[in-house]
Formats: C-alpha cells, sequence, structure tokens
C-alpha cells in the first residue's frame, strides 16, 4: 500500500475473485435486501419498472404467438418477465402484474414445457432456443427470489425437453462467414432454409443467449446431465470467430456473461482468459465513441442498448474476476454515455446511429423505442447497476461507482450501515454518514484516472488514506454519527477517436467519465488544446463553444430521428 498524497500509477493486479483460494474469503455482489439506492439511478428503475407495468407488457398482451413475436417465442415474455422480477427486487416495489402473468405462463408453453412449436427430432431453431433462454433466466431470478418449488419444475423441465435435445446440434452450428445471412430487421429475421440442422437467425450468433440461461438453470439445479450440452454450447463459442462472421454483438457479449458464469462454477481458467479477449475485441472495435455498441462486429448500422447494458454488466464482472480497475472505469463510460444516453422519458430504451462510423460526429437517435428487446434489457441492466454499486470481501467493502442511497453491508462479523450522499459525476465531494457502529471496517472507494487531489476527511478533519490497485481505502473502526466525506477533482481532457475504425483526425472532449458534445451540432473545427470549463451542472465552455453532457437524466427533448448531440471535432 501507499500513502494516497504520493499518487503513482495504479498497477493491475490479477485476482481471482470469482474463484477464492484456500482460506480467502469470495468478493460478492451485494444482494437486494442491502441496498436501497436513491438519486438518478433509483429515478431509471422506477421509470422502467413504471414502463414494464404499462399497456404492452400487461398480462393480457405479453403472451404472443410465434408470427406475432417475429419468431422469437418466449424472448418478449422471458424479458418481460427478468425486468419485473429484478426491477421489484431493486426498488423494493410490490409489482403489480407479476402474479397474473405466473398465473397465465403454464398454459402458454407447448406439450415440451417450453415457447414455441415443438420441432422434429432433425432440427433445432436457433431463435426458439434464444427466446427460451431469457426465459430459463427469468424463471432463475424469479427462484432465488422466492425459492418457489414450481418454478424449479418449470426448470428442470426445459432441461429435460428443450435443452438436452439440442445435444450434438451445437457442435454443428454454421460458423462459416459465406453461409450466414447478413440481412435482417432490427428485431431479427429467422432465415427458413435449414443448414445442418438448424432454423438460423439474421442475428448471428443468439445461440449464446440460450448459454447463458442454461448456465444458471445448471448453477440452480444441479443437474450434471445439462453439463455435455453447456460445454458443447461453450466449445463452439470458443471456436467462432465471431468478427469474422459478424456475430451480433449483444448475442457475442450475453455468452461471454455465461462463459463468465460458467468460470465461476467450474474454476476454468481458459474460460476466464476467452471472457477477456472477447471484451476486449468488441470494446476495442466493436464500440462507439461514446460507449455504445455496433449492433455487428463489423457492421456499424445502429446500436442496440441491450449490448451496451450486457457490456457494462460484463465490465464489472470481469473486474471481480480480475481486480483490474480498467474494467470498473470502461463500466462508468458505458453506463453514463451510452446507458443513460439511451432510455427515454418513458423509461424504455431505444437506438441510436453508430457515432464515429460512416461519418457520423453525433450520437443521434435512430428508433426511439426498442419495445420488443432493449426497453425489457433495462431491468436487468438497470438493477445490476444498483448492486453493482457495492462489493463487500470479508471486512472490506468496495464502493466502485458513488450513488447516493443507504447501505446495510453484511461484513465477515459485523454489519456496516452508512448512507452515500453524492451529485458524482456532476460534482466531486462524496458524503458517507454512519448510522450505526462498525468495527475494522476498510472503506475502498474507487478512483478511475479521471479523479485527481484526493482528500479524505472524517468528521471535518483530514485524515490518512492509503491507495491499493485503484482504490482509496479509508480504514478503521466507525460510530453512528461519523461522516467521512471524500473531495477530488476531475480531469478535462480532449481524446483522440478511440475505436479504429472511427473517421481519422477527430477528437472528442470529457469530463471526468462524462463525454461532452453540442446539442445538435454541426460545427467543422474545434481546437484539440481548448480550454474546457465547468460552469454548471451538465455544462460546459469548450474554448468559446458552450457544450453539454451526452449523458440526460430521460429528458423529454430527446426524441426519434431529431435529437442529435456532436461529440466529434476536427482540429
Amino acid at each position: 500500500m501507499k500513502n494516497i498524497f504520493l499518487f503513482l500509477a495504479v498497477p493491475v493486479l490479477i485476482i481471482s475473485a470469482c474463484k477464492p483460494g484456500p482460506g480467502e474469503g469470495k468478493l460478492r455482489t451485494s444482494r437486494f435486501d442491502e441496498v436501497r439506492i436513491g438519486g438518478e439511478l433509483r429515478e431509471r428503475i422506477l421509470r422502467n419498472f413504471d414502463r414494464m407495468e404499462s399497456t404492452k407488457y400487461l398480462p393480457e398482451n405479453l403472451f404472443l404467438t410465434p408470427e406475432a413475436s417475429g419468431w422469437w417465442p418466449g424472448d418478449t415474455e422471458g424479458r418481460t418477465m427478468l425486468a419485473i422480477i429484478l426491477d421489484a427486487q431493486a426498488t423494493g416495489r410490490e409489482p403489480k402484474t407479476l402474479d397474473a402473468i405466473l398465473a397465465r405462463f403454464p398454459a402458454m408453453l407447448n406439450e415440451g414445457g417450453y415457447f414455441g412449436d415443438i420441432p422434429p427430432d432433425s432440427l433445432v431453431d436457433e431463435q426458439q432456443l434464444s427466446g427460451n433462454g431469457w426465459v430459463l433466466r427469468a424463471l432463475c431470478e424469479y427462484y432465488l427470489w422466492n425459492k418457489d418449488k414450481q418454478t424449479l419444475e418449470y426448470l428442470n423441465t426445459m432441461i429435460d425437453n428443450l435443452a438436452l435435445r439440442t445435444k450434438g446440434f451445437h457442435d454443428k452450428y454454421p460458423i462459416d462467414p459465406a453461409s450466414r445471412s447478413l440481412t435482417g430487421k432490427a428485431i431479427g429475421t429467422r432465415i427458413e432454409k435449414t443448414l445442418n440442422g438448424w432454423i438460423l437467425s439474421t442475428d448471428i450468433g443468439c445461440d449464446f443467449v440460450f448459454l447463458d440461461g442454461l448456465v444458471q438453470a445448471y448453477e440452480i439445479t444441479g443437474r450434471e446431465d445439462a453439463r455435455p450440452v453447456i460445454d458443447e454450447i461453450t466449445a463452439l463459442y470458443k471456436r467462432i470467430d465471431v468478427e469474422e462472421i459478424k456475430a451480433q454483438t449483444h448475442s457475442t457479449l450475453t455468452g461471454t456473461r455465461a462463459v463468465l458464469r460458467y468460470y465461476g462454477i467450474t474454476g476454468d481458467e481458459s474460460l476466464l482468459k476467452l471472457a477477456m479477449e472477447r471484451y476486449e475485441a468488441y470494446f476495442k472495435r466493436a464500440t462507439t465513441e461514446n460507449y455504445e455498441n455496433y449492433n455487428w462486429f463489423g457492421r456499424p448500422e445502429w446500436t442496440e442498448p441491450c449490448a451496451v447494458l450486457d457490456s457494462y454488466m460484463l465490465a464489472i464482472q470481469l473486474w471481480m474476476c480480475t481486480g483490474n480497475p480498467v474494467y470498473l472505469a470502461d463500466a462508468q463510460k458505458i453506463y453514463y454515455n451510452g446507458v443513460c444516453f439511451g432510455q427515454r422519458v418513458n423509461g424504455g430504451f431505444g437506438t441510436s446511429y453508430c457515432s464515429g462510423a460512416n461519418g457520423q460526429k453525433s450520437v443521434a437517435v435512430d428508433i426511439y423505442e426498442s419495445t420488443w428487446c432493449c426497453s425489457m434489457r433495462g431491468g436487468e441492466g438497470l438493477s445490476c447497476a444498483a448492486r453493482y454499486t457495492a462489493f463487500v470481501k470479508e471486512n472490506r467493502i468496495y464502493l466502485t461507482n458513488p450513488v447516493s442511497g443507504d447501505y446495510a453491508l453484511q461484513l465477515r462479523n459485523s454489519k456496516a450501515q452508512f448512507t452515500v450522499d453524492t451529485d458524482y459525476p456532476f460534482d466531486s465531494e462524496v458524503k458517507i454518514t454512519f448510522n450505526d457502529d462498525t468495527e475494522n471496517l476498510e472503506l475502498s472507494f474507487f478512483r478511475p484516472d479521471w479523479i485527481t487531489d484526493v482528500r479524505v476527511l472524517l468528521n471535518g478533519k483530514a485524515i490518512t488514506a492509503t491507495e491499493e490497485n485503484g482504490f482509496v481505502i479509508v480504514s478503521g473502526s466507525r460510530i453512528k454519527g461519523d461522516a467521512l466525506k471524500i473531495h477530488f477533482r476531475q480531469k478535462a481532457v480532449a481524446l483522440d477517436a478511440e475505436n479504429p475504425n472511427t473517421m481519422k483526425g477527430v477528437h472528442k472532449y470529457m469530463y471526468g467519465p462524462l463525454l461532452l458534445g453540442v446539442t445538435g451540432g454541426d460545427i467543422e473545427t474545434l481546437p484539440k488544446d481548448a480550454e474546457i470549463i465547468k460552469t454548471g451542472r451538465q455544462t460546459f465552455m469548450v474554448g468559446n463553444q458552450p457544450m453539454t453532457t451526452v449523458y440526460h437524466l430521460m429528458s423529454p427533448d430527446v426524441k426519434a430521428k431529431s435529437y442529435s448531440v456532436q461529440i466529434l471535432f476536427e482540429e
């Protein structure tokens, strides 16, 4: 450790936080009952929850025929149930429609206990597997919440009649780019022509969404007969060249999270290595300049909040497994500039044009709301953001992104109860008030590279803190009423475009993790060395040009095809 006032470069320490060694405590995510988030994140979750209980997603409207779903059986139903289940836990609000949805659920299944038609033994349907992957995820999260025995029966039936029948097919999944169709609608299109026993999708790789649901179902049920199928899909994921085949990034990232989940179960280090490699390929070559996604590798046509949320969750999960603070910095940039741009005033999510690609200098709204997928995925992404504010390992708490709220975190032998009050990243102070006595606490506050000049005060008096692996650490016992304040500065910088596919000779401006831009801008040149001055909570002057943040809190001004923020400028 080193004194916080002797700042040096942060070393990267690779740890197996997902897989503790003998005698070590395991780094864990905070539970929903330990965190009650406030501030802007709570507003986002509540608005998304409201959207999930609006007319489109009511029980009488939710269950779709295969034709009405665009041949994605179970997809709308699974995503919606998952969102409601997690939104409810993140907010502590009783869901209005979930019981009625679950009451209708069994009657909507086929004779095999899953969604869609029962294919002949010679065929599997990629989109059917993907849609039912979300159903598996929803059932898993409901079981973890309520330990409902009927839910466990549903999971076992889906493993028996859907998962196990696919054994042998994943080895034959078509991975030759020449054999795949690169045309299709935003919702994804089923290809009627079969290949190697597969009914395929233009969302190339959506088989990996099924993997995510199946791995979690295996984790809950302990069904060892599911392992060969999981291993077969994982082997496919290892050998497929997602960039060459132009795989859908949402499916790829969901598959990567499945691989990490499986790593946590098996301890197979090759899975962690694979997840890191796939994330790097995505982040460096398939992201926009505001940290959204290309919907397919090598095809920057539009973004998809499903994938943006995937990338946010994956970045945090990779930090958990490696200890590399770079992933946490990525997560903040993805959240504030990608996730927060994509959420609309009604709580749903919509797509953007790919900033930086095809001459696109702006972050601009494309489809106002993706009601068939992204709005529902907001439920998991935002609820994870609530839990991902705090992690625990023995007597140490890691605050990875300061968010206002009340925390009651179970430590090794005690509980730490405190309230966080902050307007980060728009302000540069975090106040933590302790609501009870806590002994021998190590409180760790993430310090990304854009945070400098950290000062820590306890009840108004400066105290010494240390730093380790990207975290400012304040150690000691606390009594009820103690007030800890963390003051800092945030860098304002100009950066060259980060994606090699972005147009050349352009730069962007950032304040802390916040990307800056000009609303409706059409500015040719702006000096890279222009001074950046903060003039308000979300307003700045860059040289003589007023700017705002790409971030917005579900602004009603963000409208389809008419709202844009220029973020890239020539010298």
